[in-house]
């Protein structure tokens, strides 16, 4: 009786915590619904170049194009980069002229003669440098005191006439940033345009030259947010702290493209800065220059793919400048148009401001219960996996569990990421094997009662996976996993754990779990076959298409895209090829198949199927992505996972049943 006792308590007691930690986890995840329903908005903006190739497609003036822009398209944004001596140059502002230039220019008397003779009496010409002339006293006051803001005193040298001598190549001091000029940037200001200054970059990060620009940048209404080129030098830590200091002396925002590991030189330092900002960063979704050369089609899937999954608070049009095709201004207004306009229509709103984002707090005592539940579904996987004889048995066991618990709690850095991986690992893992029934209930089973029994196994494994994902989405809950500064760590392992797991307890079976090692040593001592040699060369092919697909390290066939562009027509939301194609179908057939020839194939099966559950969980571990979304992405790979198991089974009970046929009449 005291042994049924405790085998009944090792059961209850994990439930019980699971239980009490879900409902912590589970308000927590309430919170977050409530913050995806506040992000149904989004700003629409450009970048001043793009506006400059409509204004060369169309011909027309600066203030008609941004008039154009704003009332017909819905443009409420511009990013304005930072002036530098070739874009003064571009305005003719300043001359710009390299110091062997300027003694051939000499040499041959032709153009500025009169100038350049003047300054020769003056000084010696130095060939690698470089000499800005310049006209006007306001502007030269602005070139003369941002080059001594970062450049050594000894490399800027002024002669008369407002001459400036930059000791560096001309194509560097081209590129030598020059603040924010008010008297630029008027004609955006006064369409009342959201103005967003791009910051440049320079060798040397210089305190000064910021605290200069965030000076001027102060007296432009229009300015609420920052943001930095692509190259832009962040420098050390206490360069970055005092960018931080200005940020948040301003009160701005902070501009964090997506995807900017790909091209973002200093990638780490930039995420470094956005994480001490996370409540006040703005995600923007724009395109790379290689993707600008895509169709008006790839284009509008592409914003509109943005939109729904990832909600970024700012999107950055660019025009096709790289077509053949007629009218190609008018069709870039109508498709950008036309993004807004479907924007709308599916329910969201443009503005031209940017949402505060709330902060979702929970007290240490709150991720300790829920760490607690986790560690309770690890406890229930062993149980379930391995044979515990009596108390002393299972007191190792706990003893060990709240050692590594202790260890996950107490290092505050690794708590989040632990209990999250953890999750998404154990949440396909328990599912699979506590719901699958034996091979002894399958085999008795009528055509409708499997059925039943297998609708009622695929929905508590999927039930288990979408517990998990309550987890991490309550566990990455703040700002800064929401932004995806930090993006979820672990993908791979989270996807490729799962699969080994189940496999393996599938391979060894009920009774051989215990001596796992003794079973793999016999695997390995089998003589390899044809058969088994094919079947393990498609298994290695699947998991490595799975593992690097999650990544997007692999490009898309043009075949596939369309399939995609096809399926996110259909559902809006695109399901995932590796859950309809290739998880659920190989989930059902393990089951459907126990029974039958296939059984000594149900372990290989099984471990295809779990890519299913585990490809669920790592949906909701796109924490930018609204939960809503995610959800419905879910339901419909399961949707069209059943669809294409009936299909491919009815394809090939008919196919059987033809190849007999014709056996049959070769016989007669």
């Amino acid at each position: 009786m005291c042994n049924v006792n405790f085998r009944h308590l090792k059961l209850s007691v994990p439930f019980i915590l699971i239980g009490i930690s879900f409902v912590i986890a589970f308000n927590i995840f309430l919170k977050r619904l409530n913050i995806d329903d506040r992000r149904q908005t989004a700003q629409f903006g450009m970048h001043e170049a793009d506006i400059g190739v409509l204004q060369e497609l169309s011909g027309n003036d600066l203030p008609t194009m941004l008039a154009i822009l704003k009332d017909q398209v819905g443009i409420s944004t511009v990013i304005v980069p930072e002036s530098t001596i070739g874009s003064y140059e571009r305005l003719s502002k300043v001359t710009v002229l390299s110091g062997h230039q300027i003694i051939n220019t000499i040499r041959v008397g032709q153009l500025y003669r009169t100038v350049l003779s003047e300054l020769r009496r003056q000084t010696t010409i130095v060939p690698n440098a470089t000499y800005v002339v310049v006209d006007e006293i306001k502007v030269y006051k602005r070139v003369i005191s941002y080059l001594k803001l970062f450049l050594p005193k000894a490399s800027v040298i002024e002669h008369k006439g407002r001459i400036i001598q930059v000791n560096l190549p001309v194509e560097k001091v081209m590129r030598l940033p020059l603040g924010f000029s008010d008297q630029l940037l008027k004609t955006y200001m006064s369409f009342g345009l959201n103005i967003i200054p791009e910051f440049k970059s320079y060798a040397t990060p210089s305190t000064l030259k910021v605290d200069a620009t965030f000076s001027e940048l102060a007296d432009i209404d229009q300015v609420h947010s920052i943001m930095f080129s692509n190259d832009y030098n962040f420098g050390d830590s206490d360069f970055i702290d005092h960018l931080l200091l200005n940020i948040q002396r301003a009160d701005y925002k902070l501009i964090f493209p997506e995807f900017l590991s790909k091209d973002f030189l200093q990638p780490k330092q930039f995420h470094a800065l956005a994480a001490q900002l996370s409540s006040e960063v703005v995600v923007s979704h724009g395109l790379t220059d290689s993707d600008v050369t895509g169709s008006f089609d790839y284009l509008f899937n592409r914003y509109m793919r943005a939109l729904k999954e990832r909600a970024p608070h700012l999107l950055v049009l660019a025009p096709v400048n790289r077509s053949n095709a007629s009218n190609l201004y008018d069709k870039n207004i109508l498709y950008m148009r036309k993004v807004i306009e479907t924007y709308q229509r599916y329910g969201g709103e443009a503005v031209d401001y940017f949402p505060v984002l709330s902060s979702i707090k929970y007290s240490f005592a709150e991720k300790a219960l829920m760490g607690i539940g986790i560690f309770s579904a690890i406890f229930l996987v062993i149980l379930k996996v391995h044979r515990l004889t009596g108390v002393r048995q299972t007191g190792a066991v706990i003893a060990g569990l709240c050692v590594i618990y202790a260890a996950v709690m107490g290092a505050p850095r690794l708590t989040v990421p632990m209990l999250g991986l953890i999750a998404v690992i154990i949440g396909p893992t328990l599912g699979m094997i506590y719901f699958y029934p034996s091979e002894s209930k399958i085999s008795g089973m009528g055509r409708r009662l499997k059925v039943l029994h297998l609708t009622k196994y695929i929905s508590s494994a999927v039930g288990v996976c979408l517990v998990s994902a309550v987890y991490c989405v309550a566990l990455y809950s703040d700002p800064v996993y929401l932004q995806n500064i930090i993006p979820f760590k672990g993908v791979k392992l989270g996807l490729l754990m799962p699969v080994i797991l189940v496999g393996l307890y599938f391979y060894c079976g009920d009774r051989r779990a215990n001596s796992i090692f003794y079973v793999l040593r016999r695997v390995f001592r089998f003589p390899l076959t044809l058969a088994t040699f094919f079947v393990l060369l498609m298994a290695a092919v699947v998991i490595l298409m799975y593992i690097f697909r999650s990544g997007n390290y692999l490009q898309l066939l043009e075949f596939e895209a369309n399939i995609r562009v096809i399926l996110e027509k259909i559902f809006v939301i695109r399901p995932r090829f590796k859950e309809f194609l290739i998880g659920y179908p190989a989930l059902i057939f393990g089951f459907w198949f126990a029974d039958r020839k296939l059984k000594d194939m149900v372990w290989f099966l099984n471990a295809l199927g779990v890519i299913a559950l585990a490809s669920v969980i790592n949906s909701f571990c796109h924490f930018h992505t609204p939960v809503l979304v995610s959800l419905y992405r879910s339901f419909f790979g399961l949707f069209l996972g059943v669809l294409f198991s009936i299909v491919v089974y009815n394809a090939f009970s008919l196919g059987h049943r033809l190849v007999k046929s014709l056996s049959f009449i070769s016989d007669q």
